[in-house]
């Protein structure tokens, strides 16, 4: 019994080691990113004319990317298919059409027996 509660109070120990920081953790992405200098000398606001003479950037995707966006109403498909355009994806670009038939749940408590129940549905 003594050398599972001495075993119990290491393992608390480390876990509030770690979580207090005493113990080294590995850096990720987000961490990295945010010890990296800004430059703030560098940062400018630009008014509207200096933003429509910044030259357009396409958005890079991966070649074997393979992403799915769904689920509109035919207006918004409109939308979706005008925003999709500017990627100009060309035949990688493929859809699917799907009609989804409308439904409701509904609950109604239990009514204590079959004829009441019979009741409160019609």
């Amino acid at each position: 019994m003594k050398i599972l509660f001495l075993i119990l109070l290491l393992a608390n120990l480390g876990f509030y080691a770690y979580s207090q920081g005493y113990v080294p953790q590995t850096m990720d992405a987000a961490d990295e990113l945010m010890r990296t200098p800004l430059n703030p000398d560098k940062i400018r606001v630009l008014n509207a004319t200096q933003v429509a003479a910044l030259p357009k950037i396409k958005p890079v995707l991966k070649a074997s990317a393979c992403m799915e966006w769904g689920s509109f109403s035919p207006a918004d498909a409109v939308k979706a298919e005008q925003s999709l355009q500017i990627l100009a994806l060309g035949d990688r670009l493929s859809e699917r059409r799907v009609e989804e038939t409308a439904s409701w749940w509904v609950y109604l408590p239990p009514q204590g027996s079959k004829a009441n129940a019979g009741q409160k549905t019609c």
